[in-house]
């Protein structure tokens, strides 16, 4: 699934990046992508599992703004640890309610750590997850 320029960049700098068209078949890109990128990494199922599905949920996020393309940034750290940033070009806000609903939801429960960055020229989704995971959290709900 990646490319040459992809593992080029992997190899210079420990980040594999795909950059997606913010249409519904990029979740379905970006999932086979950080599943492939967790497997090159040996990371334990449970774990790839975990980034594949909250990739699908930030993903979707991005690709519901629908205005420019996406990019996916997975890295891994030799203690188990993988950070995914998806950014999309803009200074837009993610939209709140897609934030604050089963998407926020699945990522406090599941991810170590997430957030949302933004600068002058990208907005970021990013999470954070490690091996092992950590235990689900009680809903406040």
């Amino acid at each position: 699934m990646t490319t040459s320029a992809e593992a080029r960049t992997r190899e210079t700098t420990g980040v594999a990046r795909i950059d997606l068209p913010p249409t519904p078949p990029a979740v379905a890109k970006a999932r086979a992508f950080v599943r492939a990128c967790c497997s090159v990494d040996g990371l334990p199922s449970a774990v790839g599992e975990t980034v594949v599905l909250l990739t699908s949920e930030a993903v979707t996020q991005a690709v519901a703004t629908g205005r420019e393309r996406v990019s996916v940034a997975f890295s891994a750290d030799a203690d188990g640890g993988v950070l995914v940033e998806v950014t999309e070009p803009g200074v837009h806000r993610p939209r709140t309610r897609a934030l604050t609903s089963a998407g926020t939801a699945v990522l406090d429960a599941l991810a170590l750590s997430w957030g949302v960055r933004r600068s002058a020229t990208a907005t970021t989704l990013w999470f954070r997850v490690t091996d092992p995971l950590p235990s689900p959290r009680a809903s406040t709900a």
